[in-house]
C-alpha cells in the first residue's frame, strides 16, 4: 500500500488530466478547482458518530503527515484535501482519500488502476456499518 511523501520533495502538482484519472480510482471524492482541492461530505447518525469519524480520520492523517481541511456541524461534515506546500493535487491526496473511504466500508486502498465499482453486495453509503460502529 502506498505511503505519502513529504511534500516538500513530491514534485509537481497534479494536472486536471492527472486528477481525472485519479478520481476515477477514488470513489466519491470531487475535485473543486478553487481550491484547488478534491473533497468528499459525510452525513451521519449523531454528533457522537461525527466525532468518532473525525477522530479517525485525524488518526489516519497523522500516520501519513497529511492532514486535511475539515468542516463540520452537527452531524455533517467535508474533509478536503491539498497539498498545501505545493497549492495543489498530489497522489498524497489521493492516498489520504483512499484511506479515509476504508474508515466507512471496504475499499481497495492499493495502487489498483481499475475504478472503483459498486458490487451488488457492497451497501449503499447511508447503509453502511462502519468498523468502528458509525453509519456513513
Amino acid at each position: 500500500m502506498a505511503r505519502c511523501q513529504p511534500c516538500e520533495g513530491i514534485g509537481e502538482a497534479f494536472d486536471l488530466k492527472a486528477i481525472e484519472q485519479h478520481l476515477q480510482h477514488t470513489a466519491h471524492w470531487l475535485y473543486d478547482p478553487t481550491g484547488p482541492w478534491i473533497q468528499r461530505s459525510f452525513k451521519f447518525q449523531d454528533y457522537d458518530e461525527l466525532m468518532a469519524f473525525i477522530n479517525a480520520v485525524a488518526w489516519v492523517s497523522r500516520q501519513e503527515n497529511h492532514h486535511p481541511d475539515i468542516t463540520m456541524s452537527y452531524r455533517d461534515c467535508t474533509i478536503q484535501y491539498q497539498t498545501h506546500a505545493l497549492k495543489g493535487i498530489t497522489e498524497n491526496d489521493f492516498i489520504c482519500a483512499k484511506r479515509v473511504n476504508a474508515l466507512l466500508y471496504e475499499v481497495d486502498v492499493g495502487d489498483s488502476t481499475e475504478p472503483h465499482q459498486a458490487s451488488s453486495e457492497e451497501p449503499a453509503l447511508d447503509e453502511v456499518t462502519t468498523p468502528l460502529g458509525m453509519h456513513g
